[in-house]
């Protein structure tokens, strides 16, 4: 009879406040349900944080893999900001107190990449080759100067003689005249057109301006730092 009575007052209970109970289970449910979702969020994101970890010390390995024979000091840097979309201007690692002069080249193990147009303390600012102007360069023992054509997406030299030789593939270097260090790759000779006095000169860059990471200033450091 006890057993009864108390059997009855629960089930009277449970009645009275079932909303409750429902509404109390569902949030619990539902708490779970949040937490499994949000740990299972948080170790896809750390899997993925690994992920490109492990890329980019692959990335830093092979980038230092390459650029060994570098015949001038320089220090590998990572970019760290780059202005907007778009844009061809970076921000750097490494300033005034660590050597850095307006007028560094920039460069990766793929050819010249730009050069230094600013010096902070502590960091520089880069511009890429794509925006530098009447940049002086070598094709064997004829000089010119190269801009960046936007519309043909080329770098185009136009003020070397029809008389001097010039071919298919030949390679494109600094000239040493100016800021930026002599005998820096820019890129190869891909197409030549005959002018009156002079010849169109179309130059390819393996640069990859629209995925750059690390990159080497190069000047005089003194150090491979």
């Amino acid at each position: 009879m006890k057993k009864l009575s108390i059997f009855i007052i629960i089930c009277f209970f449970i009645i009275l406040f079932r909303e409750n109970i429902c509404f109390f289970y569902g949030n619990v449910l539902g708490v779970f349900k949040l937490d499994n979702n949000y740990y299972e969020g948080i170790i896809k994101l750390k899997d993925e944080s690994i992920k490109n970890l492990k890329n980019e010390f692959n990335e830093l390995n092979d980038f230092k893999d390459k650029i060994k024979l570098i015949n001038y000091d320089y220090k590998l840097s990572k970019i760290i900001y780059k202005d907007i979309y778009g844009s061809e201007k970076y921000t750097i690692q490494f300033g005034k107190n660590n050597k850095v002069n307006i007028g560094n080249a920039i460069f990766n193990e793929y050819g010249l990449v730009g050069r230094i147009y600013k010096v902070d303390k502590d960091i520089s600012y880069f511009e890429t080759l794509k925006v530098i102007k009447n940049l002086s360069v070598k094709i064997n023992d004829n000089y010119g100067k190269m801009n960046y054509d936007a519309k043909l997406d080329s770098f185009i030299i136009d003020d070397i003689s029809n008389y001097d030789k010039v071919y298919i593939n030949d390679d494109v270097y600094t000239s040493g005249y100016g800021e930026i260090k002599q005998n820096l790759f820019i890129g190869k000779v891909y197409k030549i057109e005959n002018k009156t006095i002079s010849k169109k000169i179309y130059v390819k860059s393996n640069v990859d301006f629209n995925k750059l990471n690390y990159v080497l200033i190069i000047g005089d450091f003194n150090d491979n730092s």
